[in-house]
């Protein structure tokens, strides 16, 4: 006690939740999800016999809850089969649909784009810069597919791996359309400089893509891809870059 009041005691601090803000929040398991997700059913039902919802909120309520939950799924299923980079379709959704193209026997057409000297653009700039030039590369690439077509046919653009990118081409009958769009997309890469800056200093750099492509015919191989690969692409790197051969 100083002069006849009470002294203040220190006070002891407790560990409420939002003090904890370094305790990780533990993900609830499945069983616990479809407990939580009942308890909420069980709250609704009880709101409608108060009467604090009619049956049509309650009705309106579980629907759009349904949805949501239907959409969220969706979402999560795409970004799995999406490059996290890129955000064109990776690898294994090529996978999956190049297999269905092949099944449907029906001719389609594949585009392969390799980005010119791209190791050289890393060792010079970066490799930050050389990741923004992918994703600018492929945004170039997917805004060039045919994309207003009817459902399933529709072009479709994947990162196959590194700089190595994609296109399936459903429905595509001939060498000059496939060309058209090949040249289309190149151009349209090559036409514009890729803005960078290392050391602190803007750059504009020349950015272009080889092109290898063909359309694939019921009688040929399975291994169409590798024909592209090997004879388109590695032709238009081989004489000069910055060029399409189709086969």
């Amino acid at each position: 006690m100083i002069d006849g009041k009470e002294t203040p005691q220190p006070t002891t601090q407790t560990n409420t939740p939002i003090e904890r803000r370094g305790v990780e929040r533990r993900e609830l398991s499945t069983a616990e999800q479809i407990q939580a997700t009942k308890d909420w059913l069980r709250t609704q039902r009880e709101k409608v016999e108060k009467r604090i919802l009619t049956q049509d909120e309650y009705d309106d309520l579980i629907a759009r809850s349904m949805v949501a939950r239907e959409k969220l799924t969706e979402r999560a299923n795409e970004k799995r089969r999406k490059d996290p980079m890129t955000g064109l379709w990776n690898k294994g959704e090529y996978t999956h649909d190049y297999a269905e193209l092949l099944n449907s026997g029906a001719p389609f057409g594949l585009l392969i784009f390799d980005i010119d000297h791209f190791k050289n653009v890393n060792d010079t700039h970066g490799h930050a810069n050389g990741d923004r030039i992918l994703i600018e590369v492929s945004k170039n690439i997917n805004s060039g597919v045919r994309q207003t077509r009817p459902e399933g046919l529709n072009d479709k653009a994947y990162r196959y791996g590194g700089e190595e990118l994609v296109v399936l081409m459903p429905g595509m009958h001939t060498k000059e359309a496939l060309t058209r769009v090949a040249e289309e997309i190149r151009t349209s890469i090559g036409e514009s400089p890729f803005y960078v800056e290392t050391d602190g200093q803007g750059l504009h750099i020349p950015i272009t893509v080889s092109v290898g492509g063909g359309i694939h015919k019921p009688y040929d191989d399975v291994n169409f891809f590798e024909k592209i690969d090997q004879q388109g692409l590695y032709e238009a790197k081989r004489t000069g870059r910055n060029k399409t051969v189709i086969i």
